[in-house]
């Protein structure tokens, strides 16, 4: 498992860059929204962890990606407020804006500290700051204080898994591969739906450009104004609906096809046959004790 990942991985530079590189963007501006930090700074971590990085240097490429993601949002808000307002996203979801108007009004000075641990807005409070013409010195403090305290509680939960998960986990052999390449698929498919969750929304190019097809087929059109609920068809639940039954429908395909067990059935059964000796192992290792 070790080799594995060691090939997989990047060098220390590049991890560090990398770590600082996810904080940025999950401190940036709109793109938080849409990039799924915590997951792909945990991964980032944990292969650190493996690869023995210093935990200082990690936590200080963290901290500094967090801290130049919530200054650049200030200086878009603070000098360019109107070209921001009228752009795409929020001129497309105004109500992400009128969120963090709220949540500024309601903490203040305080609400770039407190936002940088609340998910729904912690993007767009150091752009609304900036906007209210904070003054730069205190956003600087709340900037720099609350990364201090963002950084080390993102980072230590998957560099500790790097670190420790191969002295606890004795994975049986040849199920490294499956393991690795499942993480990478669930980031993968992560980052697509926090994608197409924006873009299949009422005000999404999706929903914009499958609107306009359909008006234009004149028996779908009814359809679609009948399966409106207030104003919107409920387009995600559809297209999740269809993305479902057509992956169901492959998959069935593809079994009923393929001769004998699939190489994912084996190494199924090997991962839960693994699971199950180690159960029997806690247990034997419980009962003497309880007893």
């Amino acid at each position: 498992m070790a080799d594995a990942l060691f090939a997989l991985s990047l060098s220390p530079a590049m991890l560090l860059l990398l770590v600082a590189l996810i904080s940025l963007l999950e401190s940036l501006a709109l793109v938080g929204l849409l990039v799924p930090g915590v997951v792909l700074i945990t991964a980032a971590s944990s292969v650190a962890g493996h690869e023995a990085i210093a935990l200082p240097w990690l936590i200080g490429a963290a901290l500094i990606g967090a801290i130049l993601g919530d200054s650049i949002s200030y200086l878009l808000g603070y000098h360019h407020r109107e070209q921001v307002t009228n752009r795409w996203p929020l001129s497309m979801h105004p109500e992400w804006l009128e969120r963090g108007v709220r949540f500024f009004n309601r903490y203040g000075i305080h609400s770039v500290f407190i936002g940088r641990f609340v998910g729904p807005v912690r993007p767009i409070i150091p752009l609304i700051a900036g906007m209210m013409r904070m003054p730069k010195r205190t956003f600087l403090w709340a900037n720099i204080t609350s990364a201090a305290l963002w950084a080390p509680a993102y980072v230590l939960p998957g560099y500790l898994l790097g670190r420790t998960w191969q002295q606890h986990l004795n994975l049986p052999p040849n199920i490294e591969t499956a393991i690795i390449t499942l993480s990478a698929c669930i980031i993968v498919l992560a980052v697509i739906f926090s994608w197409g969750r924006a873009q299949v929304g009422r005000h999404g190019f999706i929903y914009l450009a499958t609107a306009r097809l359909i008006r234009r087929i004149p028996f779908m059109r009814r359809s679609w104004l009948s399966m409106s609920l207030n104003d919107e068809v409920p387009l995600a639940s559809l297209l999740l609906f269809l993305i479902t039954l057509a992956s169901v429908s492959a998959w069935t395909l593809l079994v009923i096809n393929h001769q004998g067990p699939l190489a994912i059935d084996l190494q199924a059964q090997r991962l839960f046959s693994w699971l199950t000796n180690q159960g029997k192992r806690m247990k034997d290792f419980i009962q003497p004790i309880s007893s």
